[in-house]
């Protein structure tokens, strides 16, 4: 407890701010939330399973316990496609793959919902259908591609970008397949800004600035939007999940 006559550290959350909700907790129990991502893959760009590993590979598990025997501090995991999580109870529909641990030292856990959608065909166009349904904004974007810049014409690609309503960020390219660009809690921490015309070479500009690592810097992506009214759009239901600024950057 901390208070006026008994001051102390404590931890609260930004996004329960923003929505007039208080959400605290004391060090200790911060300690022991933090430990639940020992492991876990963070920040933008594509968890090394998609890469080297293979959805057939996965163990299904009755529980948190169960999976990590080592590790008894563990009680929740959070599945590495839609984020949501996978409750610590019996018959949870808990998959994790034996290899990420080995190959990356790094968890990959999948809850059923997600495990059926990458692994049976026939199920996933009308769960893509039923997961789309739940977008807040979507559409055609344009974004600089990685080592680009922004005030060069050639640099700048077409993305199929959309915001779900929990918070996550998934894109597409005509070159690969949909992808999840952050989770909720890496939006969480993001900033977004509108870019003025002499900014950028795209009209209705705006950049998402997402925090990396304690001494890592920041990533800086850039976006336009088609039109005044649509950025405008974007610029209203990221500000349900991270900081906007309506005024520009300085550079």
């Amino acid at each position: 407890l901390a208070d006026a006559d008994c001051p102390g550290v404590f931890y609260f959350c930004r996004r329960c701010r923003r929505e007039g909700n208080r959400f605290e907790l004391c060090v200790a129990c911060h300690a022991l939330e933090v430990l639940q991502g020992e492991g876990k893959f963070v920040g933008p760009g594509t968890h090394p399973h998609f890469l080297s590993c293979q959805h057939k590979e996965l163990h299904r598990y009755l529980d948190v316990p169960h999976a990590y025997p080592g590790s008894p501090y563990l009680w929740r995991a959070c599945c590495d496609y839609c984020g949501h999580n996978i409750a610590a109870q019996a018959d949870s529909g808990l998959y994790c793959c034996p290899s990420c641990p080995l190959k990356s030292g790094l968890r990959f856990e999948l809850c059923e919902y997600c495990f059926t959608l990458l692994r049976e065909p026939r199920e996933r166009a009308l769960i893509t259908r039923t997961m789309k349904a739940r977008d807040v904004v979507g559409g055609k974007l344009e974004a600089v591609r990685p080592g680009g810049d922004r005030r060069k014409e050639e640099d700048w690609i077409a993305w199929e970008m959309r915001l779900t309503e929990s918070g996550r960020l998934f894109y597409s390219t005509e070159e690969s397949q949909e992808l999840i660009f952050c989770s909720s809690e890496v939006l969480s921490t993001a900033f977004v800004r509108a870019l003025t015309d002499n900014q950028s070479c795209k009209a209705f500009a705006f950049e998402i600035r997402i925090p990396l690592a304690v001494g890592k810097g920041t990533s800086v992506y850039f976006f336009a939007a088609p039109s005044e009214e649509v950025r405008g759009r974007w610029l209203s239901e990221l500000s349900r999940f991270a900081d906007v600024f309506l005024s520009p950057p300085d550079d």
